[in-house]
C-alpha cells in the first residue's frame, strides 16, 4: 500500500508546496482546477484549504482518478477530504483513466484555470495527460510532479512539450515541481495521436533497454 493511503498526505514536499502557493498567490484564478492523480487526496485538501485560509473564494475542483492504486481509494480520500474541512460539492470525481475521462472532457468542453500532472510516470501516459492542457485557459497554469531523472517519462514528456508549444513559458522549478503557464492561446490544439503514439513506442524502447541493462549487470555480477 502507498505511504500517502497511510498517511494520507500530501506527496508533494513541503518546499514543493512552497513554491506552489507561492505562485497561486500572485494570481487570480478562480476557473475550475483539474487534478490528475489524487493519490490519497492530500494535495487537494492543500490546494483547497490555501484559498479558504486565505479569504480567497474557492474553485470548483476535477479529480482524475481510476481510484486503484489502493484498496478502497475512493473512500480513503472523500474521508480525508471531509476531515479536512472539504466541502465534497466543489469536487467532481472522474474516477477512471485518463484516457477515458478525456471522452466526458470533450463532450463538455470544461475551462481549466489550474492542472496538476501527477499520475502515471510512464511517458505515453504523461503525454496522454498533458491533451487536458487544450481545456486550460489563457494565463493557466500547468503543474507537473516528480519532474526529475528519477522519472525520465515525466521529464521527456514535459520537455518535448515546452518545445513545441513557445506559448507554454515554464516560471517555476522547485525540487521536483514544475510550473509552467500558458501566455497565449494554442493555435493548434495541444498534442496530437501522433505524439501519443510516438511516447508509447520510445517508452517501450526504454523500458526494454533498462531490462536488458539490468539482466546483463547481473550477469557479469555473477560471474
Amino acid at each position: 500500500m502507498r505511504r500517502s493511503a497511510i498517511t494520507l498526505e500530501s506527496e508533494i514536499s513541503d518546499t514543493e508546496r512552497n513554491g506552489l502557493f507561492k505562485v497561486l498567490n500572485e494570481l487570480s484564478l478562480t476557473g475550475t482546477h483539474l487534478e490528475i492523480g489524487t493519490a490519497a487526496g492530500g494535495t487537494l485538501c492543500e490546494i483547497y484549504n490555501f484559498y479558504k485560509s486565505a479569504g480567497r473564494e474557492i474553485p470548483n475542483f476535477w479529480v482524475v482518478d481510476p481510484m486503484k492504486y489502493f484498496p478502497n481509494q475512493i473512500d480513503i480520500v472523500k474521508k480525508n477530504l471531509i476531515s479536512k474541512g472539504v466541502d465534497l460539492s466543489k469536487i467532481r470525481f472522474l474516477q477512471n483513466i485518463s484516457s477515458v475521462a478525456l471522452e466526458k472532457a470533450f463532450s463538455e468542453g470544461p475551462e481549466f484555470d489550474f492542472i496538476l500532472i501527477d499520475g502515471s510516470h510512464k511517458r505515453k501516459y504523461v503525454t496522454q495527460d498533458l491533451i487536458w492542457t487544450r481545456f486550460l485557459k489563457k494565463g493557466g497554469i500547468l503543474c507537473a510532479h516528480d519532474y526529475s531523472m528519477q522519472f525520465p517519462g515525466v521529464t521527456k514528456s514535459i520537455d518535448l512539450f515546452l518545445k513545441k508549444y513557445e506559448n507554454y513559458k515554464q516560471i517555476l522549478i522547485t525540487e521536483s515541481l514544475v510550473i509552467i503557464k500558458k501566455e497565449k492561446t494554442s493555435e493548434n490544439y495541444e498534442i496530437t495521436n501522433m505524439m501519443v503514439f510516438r511516447a508509447a513506442i520510445h517508452g517501450f524502447f526504454h523500458q526494454l533497454f533498462k531490462s536488458i541493462k539490468k539482466r546483463v549487470s547481473t550477469k557479469h555480477s555473477r560471474t
